[in-house]
């Protein structure tokens, strides 16, 4: 979801979601203002009786260095977009497009690139496995 949403927002909805999907580890950024959000996620989900696994992730490397690491997975078809989802899902197509245009120099509109970004560099994590066209068991 692109939209601006208010931190008590957020947390709400990352809350409907993991009383339906049961997280195993939700990341939050933690750079700056963001290490609030991360705070109060765990405060609420714990009040809730829902603890949300937290990782957090800071991210030091430049922007730039940053989408030039997932290119390669993004060309060898690790990472790979629903037609679909693009024709028919505004929010979807909106988030493609912004990372079609992503230079990492003073991009107004990179969310989409910081999340996907964040979620290869956990997915990479030893703790998980990943599955590729590769590797894909049929």
């Amino acid at each position: 979801m692109l939209d601006r949403i208010p931190v008590s927002g957020q947390i709400q909805i990352i809350l409907e979601y993991h009383s339906t999907f049961h997280y195993h580890l939700f990341s939050v950024e933690t750079n700056a203002f963001q290490y609030v959000v991360a705070e109060s996620l765990r405060a609420v989900s714990r009040q809730a009786g829902l603890p949300v696994p937290i990782r957090e992730l800071n991210n030091f490397l430049d922007k730039k260095l940053r989408f030039e690491g997932i290119i390669p997975f993004l060309v060898d078809g690790t990472i790979v977009f629903d037609l679909d989802k693009y024709e028919n899902d505004q929010q979807y197509a909106e988030a493609i497009d912004q990372l079609c245009l992503v230079t990492g120099k003073g991009d107004s509109h990179d969310d989409s690139f910081d999340a996907l970004e964040m979620a290869v560099r956990i997915a990479r994590a030893k703790k998980f496995k990943r599955i590729t066209k590769q590797n894909k068991e049929v």
